[in-house]
């Protein structure tokens, strides 16, 4: 994660963006974060769409079986990656994101041919406590129909985060840029004009 992390700031350095207006989804929430701790001078916003931080929730009230969801679709996803079947991976994935969600062709085929670089061993761990040193104004998204762990994860976040806003993507689930992508930019594209 971390060679992932200097390669965007290498990148936004490069191309003379910085800072630059930074949208992270899932995974790419917590590369999101660990660029605006590490290298704050590269962000100017940031926008996080449900991040990937399940730590958060850890020694929080009541988000017991949030984490136990987790761990359990973790165990799930790793014996989908060791039986090698890309098509059981994007299922047992996308169950987990987007339940009761069609999955669009297109999407399926495009997350089918990615598999081998779907699996993110470990990733680095991120608190509530790692969140208070951000300062750049920060927005933190929601799908309405994303399960109860991604909505915790990202209301945990976005009151971790000093300052940050909450905004919640209408019919959406996890991958809400594709259920909702009008809504999903409207909301985006307004808060980067505020900033």
């Amino acid at each position: 994660m971390q060679r992932q992390v200097d390669d965007l700031a290498a990148l936004i350095k490069g191309m003379g963006l910085a800072p630059a207006h930074i949208v992270g989804h899932s995974y790419g929430g917590t590369i999101a974060l660990f660029l605006a701790l590490g290298r704050p001078e590269t962000v100017r916003t940031l926008v996080l769409a449900e991040p990937g931080v399940p730590a958060v929730l850890e020694n929080v009230p009541g988000m017991e079986a949030d984490l136990k969801a987790r761990q359990d679709s973790a165990t799930a996803a790793g014996q989908a990656f060791a039986s090698g079947d890309a098509e059981r991976v994007v299922k047992t994935l996308w169950d987990f994101i987007a339940p009761g969600v069609t999955l669009p062709s297109e999407i399926h085929s495009m997350f089918v041919s990615n598999v081998p670089a779907a699996k993110v061993e470990g990733g680095a761990r991120f608190t509530c406590e790692d969140a208070r040193p951000i300062t750049v104004p920060t927005l933190v998204l929601t799908g309405d129909r994303s399960p109860v762990f991604f909505r915790h994860v990202a209301e945990i976040v976005a009151r971790c985060v000093p300052g940050a806003e909450l905004a919640r993507i209408p019919g959406a689930s996890h991958p809400m840029q594709f259920m909702n992508p009008q809504a999903f930019n409207d909301v985006v594209l307004a808060f980067v004009a505020k900033h």
